[in-house]
């Protein structure tokens, strides 16, 4: 039986030297993923454009909200949201997630939330911030969410009452039923 391979494209903070590079790369092939992995990202680009690969990937100025990038550590993944949500299923992204959490505070010794993993959705340029300890409807509901339906980014997920929630925009759009 073939395992069919996703690709994404990675870019990593410039912190990162090239065994923890290769620890991350690691990461992304045990979950059937093939990255392009950038290790030349600066915090300090992130509402401009980010270098990923050979391809220049830019967040769209006129839908990007504020996000706090003053981290000791990033991770951007850009994809095609809903196909590696769907590809991955909810337990893949969240342990894919989970794993490069935990790597790269490791390598970076920073304190358990002072990173951040975000999707950057290919056809949008909406980002979507990974949480550390989403819970499991956050991920289930990544493969619906319409990312058209939004103005402003980034997502989080806000959770509602009851054990339910959604992801939401910054102008408090929700975009997921």
């Amino acid at each position: 039986m073939s395992v069919r391979r996703i690709q994404v494209s990675v870019a990593i903070d410039d912190s990162a030297t090239e065994e923890q590079t290769g620890q991350l790369q690691d990461i992304f092939q045990e979950a059937g993923i093939e990255p392009v992995i950038d290790a030349s990202y600066r915090a300090t680009d992130s509402e401009n454009a980010v270098w990923s690969g050979s391809r220049r990937k830019a967040f769209r100025t006129d839908t990007a909200g504020s996000f706090s990038f003053r981290r000791a550590w990033t991770i951007l993944i850009f994809t095609d949201v809903n196909a590696l949500a769907g590809n991955l299923g909810a337990t893949g992204l969240k342990d894919l997630t989970g794993k490069l959490w935990t790597a790269r505070t490791a390598q970076t010794g920073a304190r358990g939330n002072d990173g951040l993993v975000m999707l950057v959705d290919e056809e949008t340029g909406i980002r979507v911030a990974l949480e550390r300890d989403l819970p499991d409807d956050a991920y289930d509901l990544l493969t619906d969410v319409d990312m058209r339906a939004f103005r402003s980014d980034p997502l989080q997920f806000f959770r509602d009452r009851g054990r339910h929630g959604r992801w939401r925009s910054p102008d408090n759009v929700s975009g997921t039923g």
